[in-house]
């Protein structure tokens, strides 16, 4: 009676411990955070063309929480945010135009980590162009030029031995006003002398 009696206490006993020590394990494990956080980019999209001031977003989560997200360009670290909603307001002028790496990582309260990136295309080069930073001149009007007689005198330089010289025009010009000349004193000399026969 006595050996059931203690086989029955050391089983009792054994079954004690082993389902505390088991309840002990599930506790100490559920207090473990051994899954790394989760994070996305969410603006700008993959493969995105972007200019000027970026927003760049993300969503990350985790069992234990969020301890902060850091954003990097091209691999070097611009803004760490601890703060929901994650973002950073990214001046592309900084960077040359072209292809570049966007990346948030996200670290959770146990210190684990997980990243997200994409790629962009920066241009701005063409919006700089597009703004013009002098005011064009105004084209020059210039003044309508009367047509040349076809009677005139023109000078103009001479080469060589001459400084200056001059051309008349039309002969047939001059020639028409030596005739009307005539013209006028034969009708002067003719009037005269009927007013002579006249006195006569």
């Amino acid at each position: 009676m006595k050996l059931f009696s203690i086989a029955l206490f050391s089983s009792l006993l054994f079954f004690f411990f082993s389902h505390f020590a088991l309840a002990q394990n599930v506790d100490v494990g559920a207090l473990v955070d051994n899954s790394p956080p989760t994070i996305s980019i969410t603006d700008p999209e993959d493969g995105e063309t972007v200019s000027g001031t970026v927003t760049i977003a993300a969503t990350a989560s985790d069992d234990s929480g969020i301890a902060q997200v850091e954003f990097y360009i091209d691999g070097l670290l611009k803004f760490t945010d601890s703060t929901f909603p994650y973002s950073f307001n990214w001046d592309s002028s900084t960077v040359v135009d072209g292809s570049h790496t966007i990346s948030a990582k996200a670290i959770d309260l146990a210190g684990k980590t997980s990243s997200d990136s994409i790629q962009v295309k920066v241009k701005n080069e063409e919006e700089a162009l597009e703004s013009p930073t002098k005011k064009t001149k105004p084209p020059t009007v210039e003044p309508p030029t009367a047509s040349p007689s076809p009677r005139r005198v023109t000078l103009f330089d001479l080469p060589e031995d001459r400084e200056l010289g001059f051309i008349l025009g039309n002969w047939d010009f001059l020639l028409g006003i030596l005739f009307g000349i005539e013209v006028i004193l034969i009708l002067f000399l003719i009037i005269r002398i009927r007013r002579f026969k006249s006195k006569t």
